[in-house]
């Protein structure tokens, strides 16, 4: 019988450790981490454990990504690839890719008004910051199967590539949407960033093009 009070002792012992550890982890990442997961909010406090001045420098250390992806589309096209004098049809290519927009995060415009207590964040301008042809998804139809040869594969991936770009570029609802998401990021960030400073700042977001 005392083996097994002993057993069970031992065994509540290890739960009371265990809880206290998950405990004092806990408390450990909520005095790192007091507005959002994964970003360094301590910034904003010293040693005493007071609020700081608010500068430029200080909100910039919310924003460590360098580009920001907020919006992917996935492509189905075709492309017609012509010969060089563009007077015979050698094929046509049809492909998926993936085109990627975003912001880029070093570009952010900061301007801090400690009169008004007033923090104005301007966003750059939305841009094109990957397009990926998926080669093996590459299907073809030849005019002439003389044209289906060793050089096909290379040539029409990169005419592939080439039609993806063009058609990014001129997408707009992908833009539209990088910078509706973009913008909303960053008040994701922000937010539990101005109410660790007890709200005394208050932000603007200004969207570029």
């Amino acid at each position: 019988m005392m083996d097994l009070i002993g057993e069970l002792f031992k065994g509540l012992l290890k739960i009371v450790v265990i809880i206290f550890v998950i405990v004092l982890i806990l408390s450990l990442l909520k005095l790192k981490f007091p507005g959002l997961p994964g970003f360094k909010m301590d910034i904003l406090k010293n040693k005493e454990g007071e609020v700081t001045t608010v500068t430029e420098s200080s909100i910039r250390e919310v924003f460590e990504i360098s580009e920001l992806q907020t919006a992917s589309f996935i492509y189905n096209s075709i492309v017609q690839v012509n010969t060089d004098d563009d007077k015979k049809v050698k094929y046509y290519v049809s492909y998926k890719g993936t085109v990627v927009a975003g912001i880029d995060f070093n570009a952010i415009g900061i301007d801090v008004n400690d009169e008004e207590k007033k923090i104005t964040i301007t966003l750059p301008d939305v841009t094109i910051q990957d397009t990926l042809v998926d080669s093996t998804s590459l299907e073809y139809i030849f005019g002439d199967k003389k044209y289906n040869n060793e050089t096909v594969v290379a040539e029409s991936y990169t005419k592939c590539q080439e039609d993806l770009k063009q058609k990014a570029e001129n997408e707009s609802e992908i833009k539209r949407l990088a910078k509706d998401n973009a913008k909303n990021i960053v008040e994701g960030l922000m937010t539990p960033w101005s109410n660790h400073m007890n709200g005394d700042y208050t932000v603007e977001i200004i969207q570029g093009e």
